[in-house]
């Protein structure tokens, strides 16, 4: 059960060894640094449903993304991002947010609903949840081991 530093050197780990298996390929500095940002995002996120670095760090991104959402007059999804921002605090810790299976669906169907918003960076958008999933990995394998990991309740 690593603490925050420890899900962030267990997401930085993920990411080297991943992006080390695709060193034929050079990816440009303001690509892999977003990527690697997304992973380190994503080795915290599952720890949104306790009061921790992670709930810290999510908090002051909704409140950006909200204020942000409203500045653009997008209400819906400053609703949506209200709403979810609720969830955490509503279930137990190693609940839903240590469930791969949930987490998976949330980070698909967010990213579906980005590219929906915003289709001039579905790549963009797919890399990135890519590497929060990543993180989100890492911080599983890290609490919980491989197995159950992925366990299907």
């Amino acid at each position: 059960m690593p603490n925050y530093k420890g899900h962030l050197l267990g997401g930085a780990a993920f990411y080297i060894l991943l992006l080390a298996g695709f060193s034929l390929y050079y990816y440009p500095l303001s690509t892999v640094v977003p990527w690697f940002l997304a992973t380190l995002a994503g080795a915290l996120f599952p720890d949104i449903d306790i009061k921790s670095k992670g709930q810290q760090f999510f908090y002051k991104l909704f409140f950006v993304a909200i204020a942000l959402c409203a500045l653009y007059k997008a209400f819906m999804l400053a609703i949506f991002l209200s709403l979810f921002a609720f969830l955490p605090l509503l279930c137990k810790h190693r609940g839903i947010f240590h469930n791969i299976w949930f987490l998976l669906l949330l980070v698909v169907g967010f990213s579906e609903l980005l590219i929906f918003l915003a289709p001039t960076y579905r790549l963009i958008i797919i890399y990135n949840s890519f590497f929060f999933m990543l993180g989100i990995i890492s911080h599983l394998w890290l609490d919980l081991g491989l197995k159950r990991m992925l366990r299907m309740k």
